[in-house]
């Protein structure tokens, strides 16, 4: 089984205002795009979109409906293959924050990941 999980998080600006922007994120393995296999879960290669809002990361509305929490699959279940994956994390925020492309493993042994303490310090 693979499991979800929510990825929590808050994003402030150096002057203390809150972050707004998005984060993309790729399943990868040594870099290239890649999918999971756990038993009889199939997970294609997939690229999840997150938006700060108001300095929050969120899934972006679809169809103009409501922000919803941020879920990626966990990488590390037993039984998952490939083992090694990450997930590739591209920022797009304004005001020079961004960060070049950095790797974000999430693990089935916590519900929720807050991805303010998994970003490097820039």
């Amino acid at each position: 089984m693979i499991t979800p999980v929510t990825i929590t998080g808050s994003l402030s600006y150096p002057d203390g205002s809150k972050a707004n922007g998005s984060f993309t994120f790729v399943l990868t393995l040594d870099g290239e795009p890649s999918g999971m296999v756990n038993g009889t879960e199939m997970i294609a290669p997939l690229t999840i979109i997150g938006t700060w809002n108001d300095g929050e990361l969120m899934i972006s509305p679809v169809g103009g409906g409501p922000y919803e929490p941020l879920m990626l699959l966990a990488v590390d279940d037993p039984g998952t293959t490939p083992t090694g994956l990450v997930y590739t994390v591209t920022e797009q925020l304004g005001s020079g924050l961004g960060l070049p492309p950095w790797p974000l493993t999430v693990s089935h042994t916590s519900p929720t990941l807050d991805i303010s303490s998994q970003r490097p310090v820039p």
